[in-house]
């Protein structure tokens, strides 16, 4: 607990030297903070074993990880990790144990991140850094260098890994020395012997995809896309009956699905989008273990957990987003009302 809280004044200690002061005396006084990782819990249970300690403990609330510490997730335990203060952030899905391996560096020109996947799922992210931010994963075949953007990776027990480009680029080597470079809506998979495949399109029509052992569900209705998890949020546009879509995470109790959509001709190769779950089939063989999200959540796009505008702005998104996931005020589950059967779904 002495630990825990020490750490946690660090957090708190980096925000407040950030603030204080003017920019001049700031940067006379006060030394850059130094990189941290802040755990923030999105789904219990959380483990965390710092570095040196043999037993894990369990994560009640908001921590900050150290070099050396590993973070372990159970059966339904979804964390947030944000790096401090160079704008990366990592999901970590459930069943996982993922260790902190380096973590260096006082601001974005002087960094260097290096984690260690023994098992599990991740969805990883990095503004564009030129390649000032030395950041790296490593799993049993493959090691992933990120220059920007996002990725999703998933390692099974065995050490078969599927690794997917949403946005930006990655470097992927195996242990066999095969390296390719990844780009946005590229995937790969690599097998237990560390021999990995060619990289492949996600998608040839930005709905349908070419993944295999990812959640999947089909449509069982012509359905609206949403940019958030309400049928109040603004319309990406639409699913017709029948399609397949890659579930990338839900709600709780599948009320809202976050699902792999390009919404027509945008430049954007990648994007996600949120549909309304009764509205579609879930594959049951791989849809036991998708991730879980706060119902006023747009995750995996932007500084930690978005969270929804305020309800002042209310009703559809007319105006022009920053981003393809742009937030919109969530509504209550209550509140949702199954529409029509003649008109889109959500």
């Amino acid at each position: 607990m002495h630990r825990t809280l020490i750490r946690l004044s660090l957090v708190l200690a980096t925000g407040v030297l950030a603030l204080a002061g003017t920019p001049a005396r700031a940067q006379q006084d006060t030394p850059a903070p130094a990189l941290l990782a802040a755990v923030n819990i999105i789904v219990p249970e959380l483990y965390r074993t710092a570095a040196g300690d043999g037993e894990p403990t369990r994560v009640p609330a908001p921590t900050v990880l150290a070099e050396g510490d590993r973070l372990i997730t159970d059966t339904s335990g979804v964390a947030l990790i944000t790096w401090i203060n160079n704008g990366s952030e990592t999901v970590v899905g459930e069943d996982t144990t993922v260790t902190v391996t380096r973590l260096e560096g006082i601001d974005n020109t002087n960094a260097a991140i290096a984690l260690d996947l023994a098992a599990g799922h991740l969805i990883a992210g990095m503004p564009g850094s030129n390649g000032s931010v030395a950041w790296e994963l490593t799993t049993p075949t493959l090691t992933v260098t990120l220059f920007d953007g996002r990725f999703d990776i998933t390692v099974e027990r065995d050490g078969s890994t599927l690794i997917i480009v949403t946005a930006g680029q990655v470097q992927v080597r195996g242990t066999g020395g095969d390296e390719f470079t990844l780009a946005a809506n590229e995937f790969l998979t690599a097998g237990p012997d560390g021999g990995i495949d060619a990289p492949r399109d996600i998608s040839d029509d930005g709905i349908s995809v070419s993944l295999e052992g990812v959640c999947t569900a089909t449509a069982a209705t012509n359905v609206n896309v949403r940019a958030a998890p309400s049928e109040e949020s603004r319309r990406l546009g639409g699913i017709k009956a029948g399609e397949v879509l890659w579930v990338r995470s839900a709600t709780e109790g599948s009320l809202w699905l976050n699902i792999y959509y390009t919404p027509g001709e945008t430049g954007i190769r990648s994007a996600f989008g949120w549909i309304y779950g009764p509205a579609a089939l879930l594959d049951e063989d791989d849809c036991d273990s998708i991730l879980r999200a706060p119902l006023d959540a747009v995750l995996f796009d932007g500084p930690g957990i978005i969270q929804a505008q305020n309800s002042e702005s209310g009703g559809e998104t007319d105006g022009e987003a920053t981003s393809p996931l742009a937030t919109a005020e969530a509504s209550d589950a209550s509140t949702i009302v199954e529409p029509a059967a003649t008109a889109p779904v959500g």
